[in-house]
């Protein structure tokens, strides 16, 4: 069995944490543009509680206004409540998981520290080991990158891994393909 190398401390370039408005503008994009339309949903909703329990008969509206008030809750309002609530949890969710992830770039590697689980306030780490990066490609969601990967749990390899844009300088990881 091939003896292991130590990677000292001065080798390690960068470690990259979480950024909460790199994640809004990337991994976290669809979750805030879901919560921005949905909350006129539940605006909505709110106002046709507020007319029904003020006592207010939506029956002596012209019937054009009544009908499309009913249509607007009915479509718009009710999916709203669902919808933004399942968003919010997500979102909260994916931040807490991310907030414990971190990469490190060393100069040949990087190593992508995956929160997998948070019990309480004790983490459960997936350790990605990659190397010989061979292309990275960006979307407005993920840095996918074509590389030998190794999960150091499992021993599983695999050749590629997608990292969440939700992390300070991620350009660094797409310099590691120019530079290998």
């Amino acid at each position: 069995m091939a003896k292991k190398r130590v990677i000292r401390r001065d080798e390690l370039n960068h470690i990259l944490a979480f950024d909460g408005h790199v994640y809004d503008e990337g991994a976290g994009w669809i979750y805030g543009k879901l919560i921005s339309v949905t909350i006129w949903g539940l605006v909505l909703a709110a106002l046709a509680l507020a007319v029904i329990n003020a006592g207010f008969d939506l029956t002596k509206l012209p019937p054009f206004v009544y009908y499309l008030f009913l249509i607007a809750v009915v479509a718009f309002g009710i999916p709203s409540v669902f919808i933004f609530s399942t968003a919010f949890f997500l979102k909260q969710g994916q931040v807490r998981l991310l907030k414990e992830s971190f990469v490190e770039v060393y100069d040949r590697k990087i190593v992508y520290n995956r929160c997998r689980r948070l019990t309480g306030v004790t983490p459960t780490f997936q350790k990605l080991l990659i190397e010989e990066i061979r292309a990275v490609e960006v979307t407005r969601r993920w840095f996918e990158l074509t590389a030998k990967v190794l999960d150091e749990d499992t021993g599983v390899r695999t050749e590629s891994v997608k990292i969440p844009v939700a992390f300070k300088d991620m350009e660094k990881v797409r310099q590691m393909a120019r530079y290998r």
